[in-house]
């Protein structure tokens, strides 16, 4: 009871200045009833705009301000019933201030520290109340809706609406407390109780209590406890009691229920705005001094943090926790304005966010304050995120605040840290933390724990995020920061942090670092794994090639981990591919050999494709010679074709008798071959040279092309070509002819074109002849009828005919050089050797043809000497001494004298010679005349052997053949007349033979005299066409003939008539004496055979090659050979006409 009768003890003061303060509130609406509709709708605005659903954070605010105003910590209690909210709390009771705040607008006292704005927040208990009451233990009053309307309709009859809270009324405290059971609870120990009357809401309002945030207590320390009571039945009844306890430790436990409980740290800040900052606020809100607080959940680092101004904000932060200041909000009291009040606000949060979260680093964990750090680089939620997300990187990367590796916190631009683009797992990580060699002055790994942390870290290393810092490096360069001293656990942990490593383009990175120990003390790169080996052999070093330090290789796992990376151990490929890396010029026969062997232990597939790079390469790749040397591929062969002199040329067969298909294809050949090592010969550099040189000549000086850029569009030559050079150099004649021959018997293209890489700019291609043909006719010799020869000295396959007399090339692929073909094109300089050289072919009318060409190209110069014949051999002779011969007869008449001469065939080369040198002509020392006996009728030559035509080449051409009984050669010369008998002779365009000559042997004398060459066959061919021929124009002399007598004598002679003639009767006509000739003779066969004539001669025409038939009587063949004589068909018999047995024939009369 008495402590209701404390309640009842209202202050005078307080009581009386309600009342005055209604009755002047009056007095001013009569006396200006404007104010009733202004006031009206300044309440309407607050009970419908920003604070219209603020009613519980309101309530609570004045609470805990009443609170802080007594210095003490206390208590606040909202109780929801069913129909009415009460506010209960301890601290300061009501104060006029505080009667006036409520009674005004905008005139509330508070400052500092101080929640709650001039009265403004209690406005809001007219969205839910008509009734709201204020029970405090200095003055207890009410403000009635009704009865305010009542009071000022008087005042203002044509107002809509009325102001409720500008009229207190005193209310009788010990009649609530009786009648309210509730409110005599709360009073019980409360200093003041609100209680609102609710006229709607409700359900909102118990939801807001629900979820009432109870991070409220930790920025109004006066606050001790928070109770939250929603009354009903025992299902939808709602009590709790939020605590707020400061730990030992200072910070801040937030209790409720058991499994409720939540620590926080939380600091706080004095801040005194600006000038700027004041002017932007309105007066009504304005304070001197602000608080601003952090708040941190120890417990839970992940959730979004939020901006407050005592409750919460819809804005969001992604720094973690609670950023509790009284900003300059919206109307709504939701969202922070921009400006330069919050702006300075924003920093000072900043500021204490980089402050504070320092201070969260434990030593299990000492990068924990990273989690609570915003995010710089993702969309801020809104501008004072946005702020806070570029200030506080700038503000902490200018303190302590990352940890190093023992996890002391120190200044981000001393710390090496990875490269942030690297995708590196925790695992990486920690393995690299736990690495005996890793530096200090590094992130410790905690750092790196969860891609926030990773993320933070970043936005404190780097001013700009898309910008690396100084203090980052690379994958490889952060892991060779664990091996400083190159020790095998340094290195073994090196592949262990590699081992952790998921994504690719990192791990790629990483293995660029130098960890790994070889032999010679060096650390190599992990990406090296065509270049370092596990194990090898002596030939290793040989080769250049690094080993893994043998004491790393055998600790820990390290073999099967260098394995994975693609480590193995030196095989005979690998061995070969890099030794021919570190081929040198000043190898020896130890490491040629050692080479060699190593070749053979690689598959021939393989070593024939290195090889073959190789050399292709344009690198030195040497081979062993028979006399122990060393030369290159290129300037060595293999024995066959050639056998050089010198062994340094040949290869040693033996060596390399495992190598024949590598040497192949290396260019290394016993004949030349089409190969890709000849475009690396000398040789064919040098004609490439050349030709680039023509093809820039034909160019104007501007715009010429690079000459490394041109190339002959061949990828492949014939060679070796150099090996020509080298005979030359050795003196070695056969071997050079023979690979010139060789060069010219290879099958490949005999043109090549040279071109430019880029046919665009320069689309122009010169033709050239082919590499091994320049080589052939520049460094070859070629195999002539006067010895070996420089090929520019040798004449062409056409001059054939003049061989031996001139150096005709013997090789028939000397064709493709552009060799002389003519006399006219032979050089001067193989017309004077010609002069010098006794003539080896008794040709004399060909040595008059090459003597003629060579006058005609020696026209200045007369030669002491000239070549000749005398007899049938050849001599040099005075010019003036020699004779020249126009016909064969001569040439016969002067084979037997000792006289020098030649055959010319027409006037005016015997002229050339006789002007230019001196020349005589034979007819002036001997005159041949050709004598026949008995000469018959001429016959052209060709007519009677038509075969000879083909093989005469025309030299036969206009002859005629006569036949003579006898036939004799006489010369005329000084000495007197010799007269010679021969059986063949010519005399002009006629040819003189002895009747005793068959055919055959006539053939046979033909063939000598005119050199034809004639073999049996084609005599016997020749021979069957020339009978063909006779056969032919007898049997047409034969048709035309009208007189059957006469038929006959056209077909056999007289003696084979005679044959067939009875022997009696045949004397007894030559006996009486009438002998009328052959003629006389055909008709009497006639007459003893009658139509069976041609049947009776039938043996005689064929044996002379007549078409004679087999059979008789009448028969179909036989009629048409009779008629293709011109004889009646009578003479082929009747049909069916057979002989008798015997046939008597009368004799001569005896």
């Amino acid at each position: 009871m008495s402590e209701d009768r404390r309640w009842g003890q209202s202050d005078p003061a307080l009581v009386h200045w309600i009342e005055d303060h209604r009755r002047r509130v009056l007095e001013a609406y009569r006396a200006n009833p404007l104010l009733v509709a202004e006031h009206a709708n300044q309440e309407d605005s607050y009970r419908t705009g920003g604070y219209a659903e603020r009613q519980l954070l309101e309530l609570v605010q004045n609470a805990a301000d009443a609170l802080h105003r007594s210095g003490v910590r206390g208590r606040v209690e909202l109780r929801l019933t069913d129909d009415t909210l009460y506010c209960a709390n301890e601290g300061e009771p009501f104060t006029q201030a505080g009667l006036e705040a409520v009674s005004h607008a905008f005139l509330s006292p508070k400052r500092g520290e101080e929640i709650g704005r001039f009265g403004l927040g209690f406005k809001s208990v007219l969205g839910v109340s008509h009734h709201p009451a204020v029970f405090s233990r200095s003055v207890c009053f009410h403000f009635d809706a009704e009865r305010s309307r009542l009071d000022l309709l008087a005042v203002a009859p044509d107002a809509r609406r009325f102001p409720v809270l500008r009229l207190p009324s005193l209310v009788d405290i010990d009649y609530e407390m009786k009648t309210d059971e509730i409110l005599r609870e709360l009073a019980s120990w409360a200093q003041t109780v609100v209680r609102l009357p609710l006229s709607n809401d409700r359900p909102r309002l118990e939801q807001e209590l629900r979820d009432f945030p109870r991070e409220f207590l930790l920025f109004v320390p006066n606050v001790s406890a928070l109770r939250l009571t929603i009354d009903g039945d025992t299902d939808s009844r709602f009590e709790i009691e939020h605590r707020c306890v400061e730990q030992p430790s200072g910070d801040l436990r937030l209790e409720g229920e058991a499994d409720q409980q939540a620590d926080w740290r939380v600091w706080h800040r004095t801040y005194r705005p600006s000038d700027e900052a004041l002017a932007e606020v309105s007066e009504a809100i304005r304070r001197e001094e602000i608080r601003v607080s952090y708040a941190v959940p120890l417990a839970d680092s992940q959730q979004l943090g939020r901006f407050w101004a005592y409750f919460p904000l819809a804005d969001e932060t992604s720094a973690r926790g609670i950023l509790n200041a009284p900003w300059r909000v919206n109307d709504d009291r939701t969202n922070l304005l921009t400006g330069v009040f919050n702006k300075e606000l924003c920093e000072v949060a900043a500021e204490l966010i980089v402050a504070g979260v320092t201070t969260l680093a434990t030593r299990d964990d000492p990068a924990r304050h990273f989690d609570y750090l915003p995010a710089r680089g993702r969309e801020a939620h809104n501008h004072a995120d946005r702020y806070l997300t570029d200030r506080v990187p700038r503000i902490a990367a200018q303190t302590r605040c990352v940890p190093d590796a023992e996890g002391q916190l120190q200044p981000p631009t001393s710390l090496r840290v990875p490269h942030f683009d690297l995708r590196l797992e925790p695992a990486t990580h920690r393995a690299w933390h736990a690495a005996p060699g890793r530096p200090t002055h590094v992130p410790h790994w905690s750092c790196y724990q969860t891609p926030t942390r990773r993320a933070r870290l970043r936005s404190l290393v780097r001013v700009e995020d898309n910008r690396a810092s100084e203090s980052e490096v690379g994958a490889a360069g952060w892991l060779e920061m664990v091996v400083p001293n190159g020790t095998d656990e340094q290195c073994w942990s090196a592949l262990q942090i590699v081992a952790t490593v998921r994504d690719d383009l990192t791990r790629q990175d990483m293995l660029a670092a130098r960890v790994l120990p070889d032999s010679s003390g060096d650390l190599q790169r992990l990406d090296r794994t065509d270049d370092v080996f596990l194990r090898g052999d002596v030939l290793s070093s040989t080769a250049g090639l690094s080993l893994v330090r043998a004491s790393f290789l055998d600790g820990h796992d390290t073999e099967d981990a260098l394995r994975s990376l693609g480590f193995r151990n030196v095989e005979p490929a690998l061995q070969l591919r890099k030794l021919l890396q570190k081929v040198d010029r000043g190898w020896g026969d130890h490491a040629w050999t050692a080479f060699w062997k190593l070749v053979d232990d690689v598959s021939v597939g393989e070593a024939q494709s290195l090889l073959e790079n190789h050399v292709t390469l344009g690198r030195r790749l040497c081979v062993r010679c028979m006399d122990k040397s060393w030369h290159t591929v290129g300037n060595v062969v293999i024995p066959e074709v050639v056998e050089p002199r010198s062994a340094s040329l040949t290869v040693d067969t033996e060596f390399h008798k495992l190598h024949t298909a590598l040497l192949r294809a290396v260019g290394v050949v016993a004949r030349p071959a089409v190969a890709h090592a000849t475009l690396h010969d000398p040789t064919y550099l040098e004609y490439l040279r050349i030709v680039r040189d023509l093809y820039l000549r034909d160019m104007p000086p501007r715009g010429r092309p690079d000459l490394e850029l041109l190339h002959f569009d061949a990828a492949e030559a014939v060679g070796p070509l150099h090996l020509l050079r080298r005979f030359a150099d050795t003196q070695d004649p056969a071997s050079r002819q023979a690979w010139t021959h060789a060069l010219l018997e290879a099958e490949a293209p005999e043109r090549v074109r040279l071109g430019h890489s880029n046919r665009r700019l320069f689309p122009f291609v010169r033709e050239v002849r082919a590499p091994h043909l320049w080589a052939a006719s520049t460094y070859g010799l070629l195999a002539t009828d006067w010895g070996s020869r420089p090929a520019k000295e040798a004449l062409g396959r056409a001059l054939i005919e003049y061989s031996p007399l001139l150096p005709v090339a013997q090789c028939a692929a000397a064709e493709k050089l552009a060799l002389p073909k003519t006399l006219d094109a032979v050089p001067t300089s193989v017309w004077r050797e010609f002069m010098t050289r006794v003539p080896v072919q008794a040709d004399a009318w060909r040595l008059g043809q090459l003597l003629t060409a060579a006058a005609r190209s020696l026209l200045e110069e007369t030669p002491a000497q000239i070549p000749a014949l005398s007899g049938t051999s050849g001599v040099l002779a005075a010019p003036e001494e020699v004779l020249l011969v126009h016909a064969e007869e001569e040439l016969r008449a002067l084979s037997g004298r000792r006289l020098p001469y030649v055959a010319v065939d027409n006037p005016e080369a015997a002229q050339l010679l006789i002007d230019n040198w001196g020349c005589r002509e034979a007819s002036a020392q001997l005159r041949v005349e050709i004598v026949p006996e008995t000469p018959g009728g001429p016959v052209i030559l060709l007519d009677r052997f038509r075969g000879l035509r083909p093989l005469a080449s025309g030299r036969l051409d206009g002859l005629e053949l006569v036949e003579c009984q006898g036939l004799a050669r006489e010369v005329t010369a000084t000495g007197g007349i010799d007269r010679e008998p021969v059986d063949l002779a010519q005399d002009g365009n006629t040819v003189y033979y002895l009747a005793s000559l068959e055919d055959e042997d006539l053939l046979v004398r033909l063939a000598e005299e005119f050199q034809l060459q004639l073999s049996n066959p084609s005599i016997t061919r020749i021979l069957s066409d020339a009978q063909d021929e006779q056969i032919k124009s007898r049997i047409a002399t034969c048709r035309v003939e009208r007189d059957p007598a006469k038929k006959l004598l056209r077909l056999v002679d007289t003696r084979t008539i005679e044959s067939k003639l009875p022997a009696g009767l045949l004397q007894a006509v030559r006996r009486i004496g009438e002998d009328g000739g052959d003629h006389q003779l055909a008709e009497l066969l006639l007459h003893v055979h009658g139509y069976d004539v041609l049947r009776e001669l039938r043996h005689e025409l064929e044996e002379a090659g007549f078409p004679v038939p087999t059979q008789w009587a009448g028969s179909p063949p036989a009629v048409s050979f009779v008629r293709q004589l011109g004889f009646p068909a009578e003479y082929a018999g009747e049909r069916g006409q057979q002989l008798e047995a015997d046939l008597t024939v009368p004799g001569p009369p005896t």
